[in-house]
């Protein structure tokens, strides 16, 4: 037998359709309801392997079609529609047209020239679907050709919302709607045909209905997307409590410039503000020398795993109860001339919430490329600056009261780090009692970094709480 060859040249008669694709009312494939025999599937093998010799030039779809079916013995179908809403029996030699309730369908309207020499029937399906961007499908004993297919893909991101509720002790769970439309219209500018659909759920499905192109264009953003959002970050991170004589000998400063990072640590507060600096190999030995030698503290030495773009969120700990507004007023009893009755009396009304006054940090690590990645780290703290004190007259007494003034510091940097190099956040001096009250993250039961500062030492020696994260 001579080799077989292909010859295609595709033409598109006229400007416009007559009839068009109608969409599919429904998102996904249905399933085979009755397992398919052994003598099915043998009927299928031989079904599919025909072989088939055919040359035509300049035809439609459907008498191609036609053709193929006669030689094969086995009914095609052309279906506009995903799902059709009625399949259709044919006899073998037959081509059934599935309109979805239109005139005609726009399978008339594509013609084309193709030659096959003995090739097998599912391979010619293969080439001459490939033609015009349809997918077929051998099902119920006969062959049927789709235009759309339908897909559902999942995305593993973070569409859930959480809100803590600091004064009631809740947490809300949201969906992050505007988060879902975003990405849908960005999946929707990958598709072509007027009749394709895709849509993304609160639940992070995706489903699309379209060419056999535009699927397998939305699986690859799909699975782009996955890939990149649950890429693994190794961390290496270390605590140390180093004595603030000690801390000088690292060469750390409270103004640094790495990159574009500045950081800048104010005057002292209660608790203290965490800087930032991309470090060395060298000082990190320093610390680890430090802890050995007993001049520091080795608290923390963990490996933890971070995911691209996840923040993590260390919440505040130490709450605290204020009096936040005082209102006072005079009710004055009048009689009927409007002439005060007795002396007025004082309505005092107060109105109190809970603050919080720890550390809240929050660390957000990405790729930037396959070797370094970028650091955003947010950290934001209210505290007790001082109590305003007013004298008020209540019934003729002098009564004093505290008025609390809360100030709320917030710290925003940014650096990248490369493979090998380490951040490291440092605080300022405190004592360490000073430490266990300022509720700082790293020192309560944080799980992910599974360290619980308990030391009963007081003393007024102070001390610098050395924080490093190396990407591995």
């Amino acid at each position: 037998m001579r080799k077989g060859w292909v010859i295609f040249s595709l033409a598109l008669a006229g400007v416009s359709f007559a009839g068009r694709y109608d969409p599919p009312l429904v998102e996904q494939k249905p399933q085979d309801t009755v397992s398919t025999t052994e003598e099915q599937e043998k009927e299928k093998v031989d079904v599919l392997s025909t072989p088939i010799s055919v040359n035509v030039r300049n035809v439609s779809l459907t008498y191609l079609a036609s053709l193929l079916s006669q030689h094969a013995k086995v009914p095609i179908v052309l279906r506009d529609i995903a799902y059709p809403q009625q399949v259709q029996t044919g006899q073998g030699g037959q081509v059934q047209v599935g309109q979805g309730g239109q005139v005609q369908a726009q399978s008339e309207y594509f013609t084309l020239s193709y030659f096959a020499d003995g090739k097998p029937l599912h391979q010619v399906l293969d080439e001459i679907t490939g033609m015009f961007d349809l997918w077929w499908k051998y099902e119920g004993g006969k062959i049927v050709i789709y235009k759309y297919e339908a897909k559902v893909f999942n995305l593993r991101l973070p569409f859930l919302q959480k809100k803590i509720d600091e004064k009631n002790s809740s947490l809300t769970i949201s969906y992050q709607r505007e988060f879902t439309k975003n990405l849908e219209a960005s999946l929707q500018k990958l598709l072509r045909d007027s009749g394709s659909k895709v849509s993304v759920d609160e639940m992070g499905n995706v489903y699309v209905v379209g060419k056999p192109s535009e699927i397998r264009a939305i699986e690859n953003a799909v699975s782009k997307i996955n890939e990149n959002f649950t890429k693994p970050i190794p961390l290496k991170v270390k605590v140390y409590l180093v004595s603030d004589r000690d801390f000088v000998s690292l060469g750390l400063s409270f103004n640094i410039t790495s990159g574009s990072v500045r950081s800048t640590l104010g005057p002292a507060v209660a608790s203290p503000i965490f800087s930032l600096s991309v470090a060395t190999k060298h000082i990190v030995a320093q610390l680890d020398a430090l802890a050995q030698s007993g001049k520091a503290s080795l608290i923390e030495d963990n490996v933890l795993t971070a995911l691209n773009g996840q923040p993590m969120v260390y919440s505040p700990v130490q709450k605290q109860r204020i009096i936040s507004r005082f209102d006072l007023s005079y009710v004055l009893p009048t009689t009927g001339t409007g002439t005060p009755s007795y002396a007025a009396t004082p309505t005092i009304t107060m109105q109190t919430e809970d603050i919080q006054t720890g550390s809240m940090l929050i660390i957000v690590p990405y790729f930037v490329s396959e070797d370094t990645i970028a650091v955003d780290l947010y950290r934001r703290q209210d505290s007790l600056e001082k109590l305003e004190t007013k004298k008020v007259d209540l019934a003729g007494f002098q009564n004093e009261v505290a008025l609390p003034l809360v100030a709320t510091r917030t710290n925003l940097n940014q650096t990248l780090l490369r493979k090998g190099e380490t951040l490291v956040l440092f605080s300022s001096a405190q004592t360490l009692e000073q430490f266990r009250d300022s509720g700082i993250p790293f020192l309560k039961d944080i799980p992910i970094l599974g360290y619980l500062f308990s030391t009963k030492e007081k003393t007024s020696e102070l001390f610098r709480l050395v924080i490093t994260m190396e990407f591995m």
